[in-house]
């Protein structure tokens, strides 16, 4: 289940990130952690899975804000984590729609349960090459966001989140 947003401004901008994972996440984390291995995502990606193969990445869709020109974009977080014990825990069907049945994956609730933070992928502006940071979803909804072409505040209005999955 993933959680969508609708930011509009009154000069045209407009910014619709879709956060969080859906039926199809060990799909997406597999996929994502296979071009982490061979280095697509990046050499720190690469040489994190080189070292720690037992790791795990944060796969969950995330909202960032270049630091340098203010565009916002949604991403995979990627941050990296290391399991807290050597202890494997059986994994059940990931849904019964998509079962996932022995798929290589770490779920969101893994990740808080029985991994700790080794260290943040270092994001980087498609358009800038500036450095990206990830917002929380608390902050987005608290504080809206602040329009790249204006500088106005959008706020996030109720009437414009939506559920998706």
């Amino acid at each position: 289940m993933g959680q969508g947003y609708e930011f509009k401004c009154k000069c045209g901008y407009s910014f619709s990130p879709s956060l969080g994972v859906g039926f199809l996440f060990p799909k997406e984390y597999q996929e994502l952690k296979e071009s982490a291995r061979k280095g697509k995502l990046g050499k720190k990606l690469k040489s994190f899975f080189a070292v720690h193969p037992e790791g795990g990445i944060d796969a969950e869709k995330v909202v960032a804000r270049c630091k340098k020109c203010g565009r916002y974009k949604c991403v995979p977080d990627l941050s990296m984590y290391l399991p807290t014990t050597n202890e494997k825990k059986p994994k059940g069907i990931w849904s019964t729609a998509m079962p996932f049945e022995g798929a290589d994956y770490v779920s969101p609730r893994e990740l808080k349960e029985s991994y700790e933070l080794y260290a943040r992928y270092p994001h980087k502006c498609r358009w800038c090459r500036g450095e990206l940071e990830i917002i929380s979803e608390e902050d987005l909804v608290k504080n809206g966001i602040v329009c790249p072409k204006c500088g106005r505040i959008i706020p996030c209005d109720e009437a414009n989140i939506y559920y998706w999955d």
